[in-house]
């Protein structure tokens, strides 16, 4: 990006046209939502995300929103990158597990819907160990609404589905409980 400006611009520009239209393609085909990842934008600092990533991902999200689309985007390894996050258009921020859930509320803001963050990690061990993981992470929100209970990252491949499913019942029953 550094030796040519002028090029990296105008590929940031054409993938963002292409990734545009995909994703209004999943919702004309009945994506109620879609989201958009930046699974590598934890590796810039904070003003060169804003001058390489956000800008473009902005594009996306106003381009989708012109369509009646919502938005969930998620940035891998974004602490650091809260203040810019809050600023965007995106109807949610998806949060990797490094990201404070506390913390992300105080920077993203109650009108922010939040999406996150469990370790996939944490769907080891046993049901009654997720369990009680799955709702530590619950009880690490001030809020109770504008939340959407998810992993920080995908399912690993040798996680056991009676963990996914204990994760599931833990966060129905942590909801029901408060």
């Amino acid at each position: 990006a550094h030796s040519n400006e002028a090029m990296m611009r105008n590929l940031l520009k054409k993938l963002t046209a292409v990734i545009s239209q995909y994703l209004i393609a999943q919702f004309q085909a009945g994506a109620h939502v879609v989201q958009l990842f930046d699974s590598w934008g934890g590796m810039l600092d904070e003003s060169q995300y804003r001058l390489w990533s956000l800008p473009y991902v902005e594009q996306i999200v106003r381009e989708l929103h012109a369509v009646g689309c919502p938005v969930i985007f998620y940035v891998g390894n974004s602490a650091h990158l809260l203040p810019a996050l809050e600023t965007t258009c995106a109807n949610a921020i998806s949060l990797d597990w490094r990201v404070p859930l506390a913390r992300a509320e105080d920077v993203l803001g109650a009108n922010k819907t939040i999406q996150g963050n469990l370790s996939p990690a944490a769907l080891f061990g046993t049901t009654a160990d997720v369990d009680g993981r799955a709702r530590s992470m619950l009880s690490k929100l001030k809020r109770r609404n504008r939340f959407i209970a998810n992993l920080g990252h995908g399912v690993l491949q040798t996680t056991l589905p009676e963990n996914v499913a204990a994760f599931v019942a833990a966060i129905r029953k942590g909801w029901s409980d408060s």
